[in-house]
């Protein structure tokens, strides 16, 4: 009996501690399996949501990119006049809408006052809200924007010509936004700032306050478990998507994920319940089936913890065989199923992973592609990454590059000034740096700045950037030469005018005296005078034509016969102590241009009598007419084998009364009519030479509208 008893009691004590170890046990690993699966639950339902926001992200990218490349954005900025065919553009926009799933788009033409609007999509915004929209940099660019309470993502494209189009496209983040994904019904997403908080929109705002203090405005992500709010426990999960765009500044948007652990806690309860039970019964019968029940249990947990072992090593599906029906079945079945999750979740990291590569991938293909030279230099001014265009432009070998100083790398506008600056920016003793640097055919501008890194804002790289802005200032300087020619011809013309009435009073005193007058030498005094006087009356009515802009849009003249009457009368004045031979090169069926027959002439005459000038004793002109490829332009070229023009003369050619003629044979106004006339009938002129190998004047005029 007392054997029994012992035994009893020994089996009792055994099945009870046995109960209790594996009630602690079982608990624990649940409860750090839960909290495994709790982090990773979160982590992809976090991923979901913000992949979400990323996805709408890269479509409105990829629109804006789609619209700066569609032909017929390419037509509305050659031709503003396509603005106004309203079907046309809507019917675009609707295709765009169509297949980007974008909400709105707004097409903003600023020309005035008021501005043009064309609007399309299924979110209006008030007359207010769309004066406000506009674009705060000159590059495509995606932005968050508060408009009439509620957030929008908002892509902008601008275009700044005579007019300024702007391209807006609209993705409203709402209840909507967040909608089709595929997320658990205990998840709840909301967006808010800093500002928000007090505003009733969170459950327990004390316990907020405390989470988004200043300090966690600096944090991108962050989670919290077992949050405790009024509803229960929470995981929660944090993320910034950028800056809100509000009407009164700007502030931190903040993507809010919050999942109950309401069932976790259920589900552990219960377990701890079923265990308790089971303990009870096994100490009921523990008695008899004492050791057959040992076996029964002591097996699967075996198996259980093999299998645990085995998903610590890192094997990627383990699965616990079982073919009872009990608790530690169902235990051995809940194990499987979370070792099965997380096989699945492994699955979808790896392929996160590989977006994650494409997308950067992607982001090499866009550094390449830009028409500008980039280079990344380390803290110590080697070479870290080149894109294609600066290997192009310089003709480098990127693996001749990588890796090396910059100083040692032959390019004429890397000097010492730039490499003494690249430190500067590297060590954080200036923000940015730009110059411009000009070589012997290109003018490059030179912009320094730092990297920084996705998650730190040290300094430690830099950004050199080269792009070539030759055209720019090309431009630059026939603008500022047209203004110049523009300003001077107001000029003129007020003071044209003032001579006229003096010099009409000085000719006609003048001829009077040569009639009244009997003194042989005072006449031959008088009549120098009269000729002087017909002199200033010449420059005052060239002065008179340069300062001339009215253009006549009804005249047109044959090019090939206008040249051909012009050369006929200038060869009736050739000098005879000169032997200029004139050759005409001239293309048949020319169409006709627009500028009139006398302003033609004049000009023909003035680069003609130019280039006699220049020649001293024999030479040839030569005069050519053709018509451009693309049929829109009259090209007439005037060739001489003169003495040309030094370089530091030619920056001035076109100015009013500058000559390099002696003194009393020209006024230095035959090169600035010609400019004034070919600028007011839209025409260019160009004009190539060199000191001691004669010179090529290329004039274009355009072909009339109603011509073929």
């Amino acid at each position: 009996m007392k054997l029994f008893s012992r035994t009893l009691f020994f089996f009792i004590g055994v099945v009870i501690f046995q109960s209790a170890l594996t009630i602690f046990f079982v608990t624990g690993v649940i409860t750090r399996s839960n909290e495994v699966g709790a982090r990773v639950e979160l982590e992809i339902e976090a991923n979901a949501v913000y992949e979400n926001y990323n996805s709408w992200v890269r479509t409105i990218w990829k629109t804006l990119i789609r619209i700066n490349k569609d032909e017929k954005y390419q037509a509305l900025i050659e031709n503003p006049k396509m603005f106004y065919s309203r079907n046309t553009m809507e019917e675009w926009f609707d295709e765009i809408i169509l297949l980007s799933g974008i909400d709105s788009i707004i097409l903003k033409k600023q020309s005035g006052s008021p501005n043009e609007y064309i609007l399309s999509g299924s979110v209006s915004f008030p007359y207010k809200d769309l004066e406000k929209m506009m674009s705060r940099k000159n590059h495509p660019y995606i932005e968050l924007r508060e408009i009439d309470g509620n957030v929008y993502l908002v892509g902008t494209l601008k275009y700044v010509n005579k007019d300024i189009l702007e391209f807006f496209i609209f993705k409203k983040i709402d209840e909507q936004f967040y909608r089709n994904l595929p997320l658990h019904e205990r998840s709840v997403v909301f967006l808010a700032t800093y500002s928000d908080v007090g505003t009733g929109r969170f459950f327990d705002e004390d316990i907020f306050k405390g989470i988004m203090t200043p300090l966690f405005l600096d944090i991108p992500y962050k989670e919290v478990y077992n949050l405790e709010l009024e509803e229960g426990s929470f995981n929660a999960a944090f993320q910034k998507l950028g800056k809100l765009q509000k009407p009164d500044g700007e502030e931190d948007l903040i993507l809010i994920l919050l999942i109950s652990n309401e069932p976790y806690l259920t589900i552990l309860a219960g377990i701890n319940k079923i265990l308790l039970s089971v303990s009870f019964a096994v100490g009921l019968f523990t008695i008899i089936l004492s050791f057959y029940l040992s076996g029964r249990i002591t097996q699967p947990i075996s198996r259980l913890i093999g299998a645990m072992e085995g998903i610590r090593k890192g094997q990627s599906y383990v699965k616990v065989i079982s073919n009872s029906g009990s608790e530690v079945g169902s235990l051995l079945q809940g194990f499987n199923e979370m070792a099965s999750q997380l096989h699945q979740d492994k699955i979808s990291m790896e392929k996160y992973i590989n977006e994650i590569t494409l997308l950067k991938d992607y982001n090499e293909k866009i550094i390449h592609s830009l028409r500008a030279g980039i280079v990344v230099l380390s803290n110590e001014l080697t070479i870290e990454k080149v894109n294609s265009f600066f290997l192009e432009n310089f003709g480098k070998e990127e693996a001749a590059v990588l890796g090396r100083y910059i100083g040692d790398i032959s390019i004429d506008v890397v000097d010492k000034s730039v490499i003494r600056n690249i430190g500067n920016i590297i060590c954080g003793k200036k923000s940015s740096w730009s110059e411009i640097k000009r070589t012997k055919s290109v003018v490059y501008e030179i912009k320094l700045y730092p990297l920084y890194a996705v998650r730190s804002y040290e300094n430690g790289q830099c950004v050199l950037e080269i792009n070539d802005v030759s055209r720019k200032y090309e431009l630059e300087g026939k603008i500022f030469q047209a203004e110049k020619l523009s300003s001077l011809s107001m000029l003129s013309a007020g003071v044209s005018h003032e001579i006229n009435n003096p010099l009409g009073s000085i000719m006609t005193n003048v001829q009077n005296l040569l009639v009244e007058e009997n003194n042989e030498e005072t006449r031959t005094s008088l009549r120098w005078i009269e000729h002087e006087t017909r002199r200033i009356a010449k420059i005052v009515r060239e002065l008179l034509d340069f300062s001339s802009s009215e253009l006549d849009k009804n005249k047109e003249v044959e090019i090939n016969s206008c040249v051909s009457d012009v050369i006929r009368l200038i060869n009736y004045g050739l000098e005879k102590e000169k032997k200029v031979e004139i050759i005409n090169e001239f293309q048949t069926n020319l169409p006709t241009a627009v500028i009139s027959s006398n302003e033609l002439k004049q000009v023909i005459i003035n680069l003609v009598q130019n280039s006699i000038q220049a020649i001293d004793g024999t030479g040839k002109i030569n005069i050519k007419t053709y018509l451009q490829k693309n049929r829109k332009k009259v090209c007439i070229s005037i060739k001489d084998t003169g003495s040309g023009v030094d370089e530091e003369a030619m920056l001035h050619i076109f100015d009013p009364f500058f000559t390099t003629k002696a003194n009393g044979k020209g006024t230095g106004l035959g090169l600035s009519i010609v400019y004034g006339i070919m600028n007011k009938n839209s025409g260019t002129i160009d004009v190539k030479s060199k000191k001691g190998f004669g010179t090529t004047v290329t004039l274009e005029i355009p072909v009339c509208e109603n011509v073929k």
